[in-house]
């Protein structure tokens, strides 16, 4: 590996995974600083307390989703910005019958508490009118009409992890137990209402206890067993470092989490001052969205994000449009039509001229491969467009 300015690899490797634009002004600042006072630092920052746009009834998919993109674009703190997403990943919603209002309040609601605690992070998208329509809570109703959809996903991808710890019987009682939410435009129900008429009234037997079970102490229920500290926090890990947990990992990190009370910001320091998490210096693909923000923030583009439609999209990812209920799988970002998509977007871009130590440093890339390093120093100096290109489409400036 080529080492440009070693005092800064570990400030960029932490500024990357940590925040969505890979600020270089956050680099510069850290030079030679350790993975916990960087992190130390970013945690100690204000939580940004802006409003999402769009808090209307109008039947708007784009005003609040547009918001979330652009929100990254003007941090006021960078590692909430990045928590946010990673919730947006991990419990997606979409704009799918969903009111303008809807979409913001998730928004809020989800940015509030980003950094907080994974209980209330869950409560609120499990209560929320974006969950409620996108999931199909709001058609479960009573004995005679309930669905298993948000029970199922609760369970296999928001707690425990698909077929660990739970059972198709759990996942029928909880359908049935968390009857009766509702939220509706058309009906100008715009937050996420329990109604105990739509609700059915009777006991369930979930995990093994028979009684009145409702959202609130299912929730509870799954939050008590380590196992989801244990899948949640590797989730989490995978997101921020891009290392995939061995189970003696999982185990470790998830007893820590589940040790706090499932506090972010003490899992967030725990992952990036674990010295088996540093390494890789490169990890796991960027995502389409990272991608798109790193290359705005390097080449200081000054377009905004438009949602369902325009360059994000086309690099296979917009803010409310997952392609299913699981998110976006890790997989997708690491192919050959990733990689075509990410080289028609930079061939539309007008970068400055500037020469390769520049460039470099704007792209946050002070640790190379000696192949990667000797392409660039192979290309003519006056040829900035070309390395901009080359740069970004290096493996190291494509992974986290």
């Amino acid at each position: 590996m080529a080492d440009r300015k070693s005092s800064l690899n570990i400030p960029a490797q932490v500024i990357r995974r940590a925040t969505l634009l890979s600020d270089q002004s956050l680099v510069t600042k850290h030079d030679g600083s350790s993975h916990g006072e960087i992190i130390d630092d970013l945690l100690s920052v204000g939580l940004d307390t802006r409003k999402s746009a769009g808090n209307t009834t109008e039947w708007d998919r784009i005003t609040a989703p547009a918001w979330a993109g652009n929100a990254p674009l003007s941090p006021t703190n960078p590692l909430q910005d990045r928590m946010h997403f990673c919730w947006h990943t991990l419990l997606p919603c979409s704009t799918k019958m969903l009111t303008s209002k809807m979409i913001a309040d998730h928004n809020d609601a989800i940015r509030s508490n980003a950094l907080t605690n994974y209980k209330e992070v869950l409560i609120a998208h499990s209560k929320s009118a974006a969950n409620i329509i996108y999931l199909t809570l709001d058609l479960s109703v009573k004995e005679e009409n309930y669905n298993e959809n948000f029970s199922r996903e609760l369970m296999e991808l928001f707690t425990l992890g698909e077929i660990n710890g739970y059972t198709q019987d759990d996942v029928t009682a909880g359908g049935l137990a968390m009857t009766g939410w509702f939220a509706n435009g058309g009906a100008g129900v715009h937050s996420g209402e329990f109604r105990a008429e739509r609700s059915y009234s009777g006991n369930v037997t979930f995990m093994g206890e028979n009684k009145k079970w409702d959202m609130d102490s299912i929730i509870n229920k799954l939050l008590s067993m380590e196992q989801t500290a244990k899948f949640m926090s590797s989730r989490i890990g995978f997101h921020l470092t891009g290392v995939e947990f061995t189970d003696a990992k999982a185990e470790e990190i998830g007893k820590f989490w589940y040790g706090t009370d499932y506090d972010i910001k003490a899992l967030i320091k725990k992952l990036f001052t674990d010295p088996d998490l540093q390494k890789p210096y490169y990890s796991r693909a960027r995502t389409g969205l990272e991608y798109y923000y790193a290359v705005h923030k390097a080449a200081k583009l000054s377009d905004a994000y438009v949602p369902e439609k325009g360059d994000p999209t086309l690099l296979g990812q917009a803010w409310w449009h997952p392609p299913s209920v699981g998110g976006w799988p890790p997989e997708q970002w690491a192919t050959p039509g990733s990689f075509l998509w990410r080289g028609n977007f930079l061939k539309k871009i007008d970068f400055p001229s500037l020469g390769l130590d520049e460039i470099l440093d704007r792209c946050g890339l002070y640790q190379l491969t000696d192949s990667t390093y000797d392409k660039l120093k192979s290309i003519p100096a006056d040829d900035s467009k070309l390395l901009w290109m080359v740069a970004m489409s290096s493996m190291e400036f494509n992974s986290i």
